[in-house]
């Protein structure tokens, strides 16, 4: 786990950070001025060739749709609807 600076250079964060696998995002997109910034630091990110962005956020949010339409970012695991987590 690692806090990030989504502006910076995304070949800074990879140099520092390395690539990964999978990246583990909740609550990422909080506004559609964050989306071209984040999308560029998940791709320096994730690993050459692939890699998984799991990402749980609230529905609605401002910008969610922009995002997950960025290809290589966010692809839907399931096309349906998103399911509500309901605590046990």
């Amino acid at each position: 786990m690692a806090e990030l600076n989504w502006s910076s250079d995304p070949t800074a964060l990879a140099a520092a950070h390395g690539t990964f696998d999978v990246l583990l995002g909740a609550d990422l997109v909080y506004s559609s001025g964050c989306v071209a910034v984040l999308a560029r630091a998940v791709r320096a990110l994730l690993r050459p060739g692939g890699g998984t962005l799991l990402l749980c956020s609230p529905s609605g949010r401002h910008g969610l749709r922009q995002f997950t339409a960025v290809p290589r970012c966010a692809e839907p695991i399931h096309p349906q609807q998103p399911r509500k987590l309901v605590p046990a």
